[in-house]
């Protein structure tokens, strides 16, 4: 199965259109995240709201792929309120295309921090490049990765860290 039709790869090339679908795509996934999320811990959107010091209302123009008048500070303050981390990164834009096709609650859900779930990320292999395999808990089951040393240049290294006393 693919990801995208022949068609849309087509439709695609025009650079107004992959601006808007870019546009579009990346609003409805934010809001549609931050709703999975708040249902994924029970919270309405007062809850929410109460949580990050504004209004029910702003909680409902997040939660709209419409609004996007969204700022950093405002996602991050998201993260911190849902207890989970944020990445924004530019990508290619086929990777754009596989990491925003899939928009249900089921993949959009984030576990809260938890401790445990960095320990395979704080051993000591010596300096050597090691692999780990790091099982990330998510609503519907559980995704495993492997965070590896040099040899793979998308991993990350597992060097020992120095300890801020």
């Amino acid at each position: 199965m693919s990801i995208i039709s022949k068609k849309f790869a087509d439709e695609l090339a025009d650079k107004r259109m992959r601006d808007a679908y870019l546009a579009a795509q990346t609003r409805t996934r934010v809001a549609y995240q931050i709703r999975a999320i708040r249902t994924q811990r029970d919270w309405s959107q007062g809850d929410l709201a109460d949580a990050l010091d504004t209004s029910q209302s702003a909680v409902s123009r997040l939660e709209d792929r419409q609004y996007g008048s969204m700022n950093v500070k405002t996602l991050l303050d998201l993260a911190a309120t849902f207890n989970c981390g944020l990445v924004i990164e530019f990508v290619p834009y086929a990777d754009f295309l596989v990491r925003t096709r899939n928009l249900s609650p089921e993949n959009l859900g984030v576990s809260e921090f938890s401790a445990k779930s960095l320990e395979p990320l704080s051993r000591d292999f010596g300096g050597a490049a090691a692999t780990v395999n790091v099982s990330i808990a998510r609503p519907g089951g559980s995704e495993s990765v492997d965070i590896a040393g040099k040899q793979n240049s998308n991993a990350i290294p597992l060097t020992p860290q120095p300890t801020l006393q």
